[in-house]
């Protein structure tokens, strides 16, 4: 696929085997990978086949199932550094980050998400809870992507 990210780690991970990922999300992702100092990024997820995009819970316009998409992590920063860096990245129009609830309310980070070929940039967090009595299957609550990095910021340092 490119130089740091194979076509395993892009692939469908329902099974289907499928892959498709464009040029443009290739090329951020490189781009990415070198503005952040060449730490090696963990891909959880990049090309969804429509069925897997659906049983997971994904949104109906994912750009993953287009092959637009790619949900990342890394063992040497946080998906908040990330997104920070993504913003350097021109190819990168969606960034998302997402995060659950910890211990005494804390927030712990999981990945960041980039897309590509919006035809407007979009920011957003993400905040999931774990499953509960009132939701057996967790729920999601989308916030503001400003207010959840600098709350972010404000735990690190506290």
């Amino acid at each position: 696929m490119s130089e740091h990210f194979s076509e395993d780690e892009m692939r469908c991970k329902c099974g289907c085997g499928q892959v498709i990922i464009s040029s443009t999300l290739s090329i951020a992702q490189e781009k990415l990978r070198k503005a952040d100092g060449s730490v090696p990024h963990i891909v959880n997820s990049a090309y969804r086949c429509p069925k897997w995009n659906k049983k997971i819970g994904g949104a109906l316009h994912s750009r993953h199932p287009k092959g637009e998409a790619s949900d990342l992590r890394s063992l040497g920063m946080s998906p908040r550094s990330i997104a920070l860096m993504a913003e350097t990245v021109p190819e990168i129009d969606g960034i998302g980050l997402y995060v659950s609830i910890g211990r005494q309310g804390r927030l712990v980070q999981l990945f960041c998400h980039i897309d590509v070929n919006r035809t407007n940039k979009a920011r957003w967090g993400c905040i999931l809870y774990p499953p509960s009595a009132e939701n057996p299957k967790g729920r999601k609550e989308f916030v503001n992507y400003h207010e959840l990095s600098r709350r972010l910021w404000k735990e690190c340092v506290e």
